[in-house]
């Protein structure tokens, strides 16, 4: 799946409740037992909605010994979001 550049691909991501409340989630680093933990969803739906976010390009995440750690890219949120606002205004 190709990086997400755009608002649609944003209102895709966050479109699904679980996908947004891991968004919320992750504005501290957390690994995915964390996320399945914190939203009482099982080990698997966390790390489906983990990879799609990921793929997206709204989700980075990086290797800390044998956990990936997850973190929202601020950056690329708001790029979306900027790009909405250009778009509807």
């Amino acid at each position: 799946m190709e990086k997400a550049n755009t608002s649609t691909d944003f209102i895709k991501a966050i479109n699904d409740q679980t996908r947004f409340k891991i968004l919320k989630y992750l504005k501290q680093e957390c690994c995915v037992t964390d996320v399945w933990q914190k939203l009482d969803i099982s080990q698997n739906l966390a790390s489906f909605h983990l990879k799609v976010l990921k793929d997206l390009g709204f989700v980075t995440a990086k290797k800390q010994g044998l956990k990936v750690i997850y973190c929202v890219d601020k950056k690329k949120i708001q790029k979306a979001i900027n790009d909405l606002e250009n778009k509807l205004l």
